[in-house]
This record gives C-alpha cells, structure tokens and sequence, in this order.
C-alpha cells in the first residue's frame, strides 16, 4: 500500500526521527536502515529497549498514531495512475488484495476514502499475519489466503526489502518507484520482472 498505491511514505521517512526528537533524544546516524523493515509495533518495542523511554511500546503506538493518523484519514493521496489500473484489472476479473506493513487503523480508512477498498478481496498487515514483509513466509501467507496460483500471481511493492522476500516465495514482481527507496533503484529494477517509474505506465501494457 504505502509507497505502491498510496503516495504516504514521505510521512514515514521522518517519523522515527521525528517522534526521539519529541522524547528529547537525538537520533542515531543507523535509525533509518536499522528499522526501515519493521512493523510500529517492532519499532515501538526497538525504541524501549534502545533508547531506554519511559514508555511502553503500546503507549509509544498510541503516540506515533496519533501523529500520522489524521493524515491516513483524510489527506494522503494516491499515487498516479491507481485507480485507472485498478478499474482495468478488476474488469478482467483480477483477484487483488492489500498486504501492508502498515496497522488496519490507518489502510482500511484510506483505502476507502481513496476508492480502492471496494476492488480488493480484502486487506491483510504484517500485524495480522504476525511475518515480516521482508520474509518469503509472508507473501505465502497472502497467496494462501488470495487463493490464486503461484505462477499467475504478481506482487507490486516498491521497497527493496519486500520484493526480496517476494522474489524469494517466488512470485513475479513488479517495482513501482518511489523516492522513498531512490538509493535503491538500481537493485530494485534488476531484482524487479517489471519495473515501472509510475503505474500510469500500465497503459501502455496490454494487460
């Protein structure tokens, strides 16, 4: 979802950063890479035991939450060229589904308001799934549920670390840049089956 569909990472880039600063710790030089493959609640329960805060990872969820949520609910956009897609896919019948890192409170809102919910089966996160997305383990979990084989399924993700673990179940990949993930391109389009720069590429693909 974030980064793929939704146009919602620059929101996450900074929030770790951005919520230590809040609790009077400057942020380690490492904080980005060591937590770019986490869940919240993964991060929450890094930040305790690192940073030694003075609250409890469900309190630290509570507080990150509230500092994106407004933003999931009523302002992030989606990237160009989805729904255009979307509509193509569901017309021929596609059987798609959302598998996110990010918490049911902040995709299924979003992903409502935005008009994409109504052209998923459904919505799984990491949180659910209890596997990060990093992992090959996950992506059979959503193919599992998903119902459709193997060979004719196909993952869109923009991160690196999420297409490895694709790529490792795998399934075919398509890479969907993001400026989140910029350092990355060059991997992502040789690991990638497809790598596109904006799904608005999509109508030039006979789908």
């Amino acid at each position: 979802m974030d980064g793929t569909l939704l146009d919602s990472m620059g929101v996450w880039e900074n929030i770790g950063e951005d919520y230590l600063r809040r609790c009077g710790i400057e942020p380690p030089e490492d904080l980005t890479e060591s937590i770019k493959a986490m869940t919240l609640p993964q991060c929450a329960r890094y930040f305790c035991q690192r940073f030694s805060l003075p609250h409890t990872p469900e309190e630290i969820i509570a507080q990150v939450g509230e500092m994106v949520g407004d933003l999931y609910r009523s302002q992030l956009p989606l990237k160009a060229g989805v729904l255009p897609l979307l509509e193509k896919l569901h017309s021929q019948g596609v059987a798609m589904c959302v598998a996110t890192a990010s918490g049911r409170d902040l995709a299924l809102p979003a992903l409502e308001r935005t008009g994409v919910l109504k052209y998923m089966q459904f919505v799984l996160t990491v949180d659910e799934v209890g596997i990060r997305k990093d992992t090959p383990e996950f992506f059979r979990k959503v193919l599992e549920r998903l119902g459709t084989p193997l060979e004719k399924t196909v993952v869109f993700e923009d991160a690196l670390h999420a297409i490895e673990g694709a790529k490792a179940a795998g399934f075919s990949v398509v890479g969907v840049y993001d400026s989140s993930m910029e350092k990355y391109q060059a991997q992502i389009a040789s690991l990638a089956d497809r790598y596109f720069t904006s799904l608005e590429e999509w109508k030039e693909v006979d789908l």
